[in-house]
């Protein structure tokens, strides 16, 4: 097996050392631990939104969604990709890369979910008559 070594300071390169105990990393190395770490990730997460009803007429007194978001697929898409690249320089970018746009999503995605679901409950708070149209 080829070694190889990758900037010291780079954060799957101390992941690397701490689980083979060297920085001497074989692609292997590196595509076992990168796939580790993206399988150990969370799988989904949850958006909820609550607001308190102002009219005490309604129990419980509280309107409440959740919506659960998997993230399966988007995972299984960067473990592929990460894996399919055989240069192991350009595979730290594509994980470093497949990793930032899988943040800037989730994010995207939980302000979105919860914007929609503010919206339904303002609907629900609408046809209630205890809010403005």
């Amino acid at each position: 097996m080829t070694e190889f070594k990758i900037d010291a300071d780079h954060p799957m390169a101390k992941l690397a050392a701490k689980v083979y105990n060297t920085t001497a990393l074989t692609n292997e190395q590196l595509s076992n631990v990168m796939t580790m770490e993206l399988t150990m990730q969370p799988q989904e997460f949850t958006v909820s939104v609550s607001e308190t009803r102002q009219v005490a007429q309604y129990e419980s007194n509280n309107y409440f969604m959740s919506v659960k978001i998997s993230l399966a697929a988007a995972s299984a898409m960067i473990v592929d990709r990460v894996n399919s690249e055989l240069d192991p320089k350009k595979r730290l970018e594509i994980y470093n890369e497949a990793r930032k746009a899988l943040s800037g999503l989730v994010a995207s995605r939980y302000e979105k979910t919860e914007n929609w679901m503010r919206e339904l409950i303002h609907q629900q708070q609408i046809a209630d008559g205890i809010a403005p149209k």
